[in-house]
This record gives structure tokens, C-alpha cells and sequence, in this order.
């Protein structure tokens, strides 16, 4: 499958960048990845117990995460509505790129 990826080689590279981005903020939350690698890891070897249990630790490492940040309240809502953006622009193109096999 020849396409906007590339071959599975680039394709594998794209996967690892957008996945080093995306963790890059969590660098001063380390409870965020691994609360990610917890969900991803439970989910690959279906624990569901396991995997409810990651995402309650996500849910909460983000909101500890956000109510830390030392931001005044305007800077915390436009990080949350450029986050929000972003992952509608990765749903419609990840609906787009399956939808069109």
C-alpha cells in the first residue's frame, strides 16, 4: 500500500515522529505516558480490568496536569481548545485515509 504514508518503512518512521510529538508535552507529566503505555499495553493483550484502570489514571494525570500548570485560566483554555483541534484534524484524517479503501 503505496499512498500518503509511503511504504510500511516511512510509514513505521511518520508513526514514531507523530507519537514523540505528542508525548514531547508530557515531558514535566510522566504520569500521562504512563498512564498511555498502561492503556496501550492492556488493550494489546485485552485485560480489560487493566485497561479501565488506565484510563481512570489518564483521566486523572491530565487533570492533575492541568490544574498544576502555573498558566492563568485564558492560556489553559486555548491549550485545551488547540488540543481539541488538532485530534478533530487527526479524526478526519485518519476517517478520511480508512474510509477511502
Amino acid at each position: 500500500m503505496v499512498g500518503f504514508w509511503g511504504n510500511p518503512k516511512k510509514r513505521q518512521y511518520w508513526i514514531l515522529f507523530l507519537s514523540f510529538i505528542s508525548l514531547v508535552p508530557t515531558l514535566f507529566a510522566p504520569g500521562i505516558s504512563g498512564s498511555l503505555l498502561i492503556v496501550l499495553l492492556c488493550f494489546k493483550v485485552n485485560y480489560k480490568t487493566g485497561f479501565i484502570i488506565g484510563i481512570i489514571s489518564l483521566i486523572y494525570s491530565i487533570g492533575q496536569y492541568y490544574y498544576d500548570l502555573s498558566f492563568t485560566l485564558l492560556t489553559k483554555s486555548i491549550i485545551l481548545f488547540l488540543s481539541g483541534v488538532l485530534l478533530l484534524v487527526f479524526y478526519m484524517v485518519f476517517n478520511k485515509k480508512l474510509g477511502s479503501k
